[in-house]
């Protein structure tokens, strides 16, 4: 039953720019068990950009093989 669940997470973290969070984010849309993926915020901080990511997932990424 596991296409009954939806399963998601939040990531927040800081980068050196906006070239290498696209790059980032690309890597996570090729990845089969990303299925959605939206960008929550950027701000400019003291010590790099800011982001936040929300990232919907298939639950077997939770499934050791």
């Amino acid at each position: 039953y596991w296409n009954l669940l939806k399963v998601g997470m939040n990531l927040k973290g800081l980068t050196q720019s906006y070239t290498v969070l696209a790059k980032q984010m690309v890597a996570l849309r090729e990845n089969d068990y990303v299925k959605s993926l939206e960008v929550k915020g950027i701000n400019f901080g003291n010590t790099g950009l800011e982001f936040e990511l929300s990232l919907g997932v298939d639950p077997a990424i939770f499934v050791k093989k």
